[in-house]
């Protein structure tokens, strides 16, 4: 990882305070779908049918996504599925770890 994207993603973190449970829940299920998917982007590829709730999100794909890296502890029983904030930080995080262009 590069210093730019290391800063870029601190600056994340600080400002829309991915500290807590259901936010670091959306954006470690986030990235890892966003990493499966293929370019061109959209905020709507990341929507529930009903656009109520970002997709994909669960306390059992949060698991597995643990299970991968060694992680057998429980971060968050709903997956950050039911947090309020997770639609504009889920655009927030794909503005910022997507490259430039494909936004």
């Amino acid at each position: 990882m590069t210093n730019e994207t290391q800063q870029r993603l601190t600056k994340f973190q600080a400002d829309n305070n991915v500290t807590t449970k259901g936010p670091l829940a959306l954006v470690i299920q986030l990235t890892a779908i966003i990493a499966a998917q293929q370019p061109p982007w959209k905020s709507d590829d990341f929507l529930t049918e009903n656009k109520g709730q970002v997709t994909g999100l669960g306390g059992g794909n949060l698991k597995k996504i643990l299970a991968k890296h060694d992680i057998t502890r429980t971060l968050a029983s709903e997956g950050g599925r039911t947090s309020r904030g997770n639609m504009g930080l889920m655009i927030v995080e794909r503005k910022i770890i997507l490259p430039v262009g494909r936004n």
